[in-house]
């Protein structure tokens, strides 16, 4: 008798946000991913470590600007500007996480007007997980991710602290690639029962090539 998973065309399609396309093997398929890779004008490298799986980009905001600036990442200039980069990311990667954090300079006024005090807290937002077997939003992500950064700001600021917002000072988004547990097929876990009818009753040893099993 034939198994199913032995006759059946495995389909292989890019999950890379906008894509959807579908390949007709694995080969084309990740010869097809790369015209998703992309660097970015607006985002620029503020750190990196172990060889680039752990990125943070950062794009300077200009005080001049205000909350403008900051705006931006909502912008549908700037929600394209970074879906470019997850997918790209997605792309080299496999799997992801993905946050944003913002930079803000806060300030005390003495009683002649006059700036007694500056710090520059930094507020993030929680990590979201992205990969290249299931489809993902970067809208959502960055409207979630901005509600999260405006909620801690407001509560720093309802705290009675005194700080007055100056303006934002950059915005970073940090990516680190995810190593997920991929699986697989593999006879080694059969083989010990083979020569046991009692226990081989019921048991499907299927084999395959090309480590796709979970998809």
């Amino acid at each position: 008798m034939n198994s199913k998973h032995r006759t059946a065309q495995p389909i292989y399609r890019c999950f890379i946000e906008g894509c959807n396309q579908r390949l007709p093997n694995s080969d084309s398929l990740r010869s097809h991913q790369q015209q998703h890779r992309y660097t970015s004008n607006t985002y620029h490298v503020a750190h990196q470590a172990f060889n680039h799986t752990s990125l943070v980009l950062r794009k300077y905001l200009h005080e001049e600007d205000g909350i403008q600036g900051f705006d931006f990442i909502t912008s549908p200039d700037g929600i394209q500007e970074v879906g470019k980069i997850i997918n790209s990311e997605v792309v080299q990667k496999n799997a992801i996480t993905f946050s944003i954090s913002l930079a803000i300079n806060f300030v005390t006024y003495d009683i002649d007007g006059g700036i007694s005090k500056q710090i520059t807290p930094c507020f993030s937002s929680k990590p979201s997980y992205i990969n290249n077997v299931s489809r993902y939003n970067t809208k959502q992500i960055l409207l979630s991710s901005v509600l999260e950064i405006t909620k801690r700001n407001d509560d720093f600021i309802d705290k009675g602290s005194g700080w007055t917002l100056q303006s934002f000072k950059w915005l970073d988004l940090h990516i680190t690639q995810v190593n997920d547990l991929r699986g697989g097929c593999s006879d080694r876990m059969i083989d010990p029962f083979k020569n046991i009818p009692l226990y081989k009753a019921g048991l499907l040893n299927i084999s395959n090539d090309d480590n796709m099993c979970l998809l």
